[in-house]
């Protein structure tokens, strides 16, 4: 009986956060209605002169996994664009876009809530830092560890390559191209 109640406190949680997902949509379809087609709408962007969205979230996350709060803002970034509300068409979800999968492997209640989001997602790339140099890791984080070794390194995918090099321009200050 208790894992039920669990199982549909998770579920009405996450239903939670996909209605206020669809919400901010709604909210926002007047000014998307006005964009070219094709054009996504603006995400923060966070540059060193501007404060981040989260920076205490992630940087008190980052610190105590061992992991570089730039990467972790850069992933963000490139994910989210620090969009707390954020669902791909694949069903990655929140500001570092947890997979349904990495969701329950780190037992994450509420994907859309920002702090189990970047908590998870730094327990997640710490691993994948673990176990492949930094941009492997990125890789993997991106296409899935499984294509990593499928390719015995960085997956062909130009989506990919070209995530990864975003994320390592961000991480070192550069400005995206």
């Amino acid at each position: 009986m208790q894992a039920r109640s669990l199982r549909t406190a998770r579920v009405a949680s996450v239903l939670l956060g996909v209605c206020q997902f669809i919400i901010g949509l709604l909210a926002a379809a007047p000014s998307l209605a006005a964009e070219p087609p094709g054009n996504a709408p603006p995400a923060v962007v966070a540059s060193p002169s501007s404060p981040v969205p989260y920076a205490a979230i992630i940087d008190k996350a980052a610190a105590r996994l061992g992991v570089d709060p730039r990467l972790v803002r850069a992933v963000i970034q490139v994910e989210s664009g620090f969009q707390a509300t954020a669902l791909s068409p694949q069903g990655a979800m929140g500001l570092m876009q947890l997979m349904p999968g990495t969701v329950k492997r780190y037992a994450v209640v509420d994907p859309f809530d920002p702090r189990a989001n970047v908590e998870a997602g730094i327990r997640h790339l710490k691993s994948l830092l673990d176990r492949f140099d930094l941009s492997l890791a990125l890789a993997a984080y991106h296409a899935g560890e499984t294509a990593v070794d499928r390719f015995g390194g960085m997956p062909p995918y130009r989506e990919t390559r070209t995530y990864v090099s975003q994320v390592l321009r961000l991480m070192s200050g550069s400005t995206p191209d």
